[in-house]
């Protein structure tokens, strides 16, 4: 396997690199070097994933050797961060964060839009020389190994399956089991392994995929995601093990990225959705008044609030009462929207969608079409 230096680094290739290739990977270690911004483009079938992956893999590697050379305490978790390296570079000393002298160093974070995209990216990584640390991030519905929630999605997901991990109702997450594997996996560095592989091992170790491969993310080199891990806010937030100064983030196939964006900062709200809302608001309710007139009110009643978490204080006639107050909210609400788009249908029939939504700075607005259904709103980020 050929090693190419480029800009003072020792860059391992899988095969004899094209002068294109060679000019790429300068691209990106000054890139990387300057800590600035790089937006590359070169042709399809020219290897710009390996180019990336090696690239950015040979900096890691002498960013690491450069810290533990630089730090005379170094120990195996004290390697410089990019803060440190600049705060040396700049004669300044010891970060103002001891914390961060103790991280493993910059993660690396891969991103592309789809797990088929990220999974021919792990091809590619397999036919290198490094060795490092992986871990791939996937929703619930493609990681999920329990019977009823592997078959949901969104948030009906995400909502069962903290309701069962918080009862112990789920056989995949099994803490003292599931703590066993995660310790395995970071005390080697296993081949790096894609969304089906990972579930492959959460099958026959009898762990969660989904929160191991969360659980990882501590001690992960490499960490492979799609986009909308990081431009959806909320589910870059629940990725506490990532320190996102301390990260280099690599948008592969940068052109699909704006549509994600837009998808991300707009949501379709249909009229059934409402009416079907309605519906199971007004069930609830039922079902709440008979529990107060039966005398069950004491037994306490499980909901959830967006999120997952519990409601505080359940497990009473109050409790209850304050309950329905709020589904008779929901439902007046819901009632009024409902009706006001129906207002805006020029068709004369029942509106059949209601649309749009954005936040961030710029507009949102939807448009009805002759049948009454509404467009996706728009967003301008």
């Amino acid at each position: 396997m050929p090693t190419y230096s480029i800009r003072g680094y020792d860059v391992d290739f899988p095969h004899e690199a094209y002068p294109c290739q060679i000019t790429y990977m300068e691209h990106v270690l000054g890139a990387l070097e300057q800590s600035e911004n790089a937006l590359l483009e070169s042709p399809t079938g020219t290897g710009k994933t390996l180019c990336l992956l090696c690239a950015t893999l040979a900096w890691r590697e002498a960013f690491m050797k450069r810290g533990q050379q630089q730090t005379a305490q170094a120990t195996e978790s004290n390697a410089l961060t990019l803060y440190d390296y600049k705060q040396q570079q700049a004669g300044i000393g010891a970060p103002a964060d001891p914390a961060a002298a103790r991280h493993r160093g910059p993660a690396i974070i891969y991103s592309s839009r789809t797990h088929s995209q990220l999974a021919q990216v792990i091809k590619e990584l397999r036919n290198t020389s490094y060795k490092v640390r992986t871990t791939v991030l996937g929703s619930r519905q493609q990681l999920c190994l329990h019977d009823k929630v592997s078959t949901m999605s969104g948030q009906a997901a995400n909502f069962t399956c903290r309701a069962l991990v918080a009862h112990k109702q789920c056989r995949w997450h099994v803490k003292h089991r599931h703590d066993k594997v995660v310790q395995e996996l970071q005390s080697t560095v296993p081949a790096p392994v894609d969304i089906e592989e990972l579930c492959k091992v959460g099958r026959h170790a009898e762990v969660c995929p989904y929160f191991l491969s969360r659980d990882l993310t501590d001690t992960a080199d490499l960490i492979f995601m799609p986009y909308n891990y990081l431009v959806d806010h909320q589910a870059r937030s629940q990725l506490s093990g990532i320190n996102w100064s301390n990260a280099v983030i690599i948008i592969d196939e940068a052109h699909n990225i704006q549509d994600v964006c837009n998808n991300n900062a707009s949501f379709d709200l249909s009229g059934e959705h409402m009416l079907n809302a309605i519906g199971e608001m007004e069930q609830a309710q039922t079902l709440v008044k008979e529990r107060i007139s039966s005398g069950r009110a004491n037994e306490g009643l499980t909901v959830y609030h967006e999120g997952g978490h519990l409601m505080p204080g359940q497990g009473g006639v109050g409790d209850d009462a304050e309950l329905l107050d709020r589904l008779a909210c929901g439902v007046k609400i819901l009632s009024a929207l409902y009706q006001k788009i129906s207002e805006l249908d020029t068709s004369g029939h029942p509106a059949a969608a209601a649309g749009g939504g954005g936040y961030g700075r710029g507009s949102s607005s939807s448009t009805f079409d002759g049948g009454g259904v509404a467009q996706k709103g728009e967003c301008l980020l």
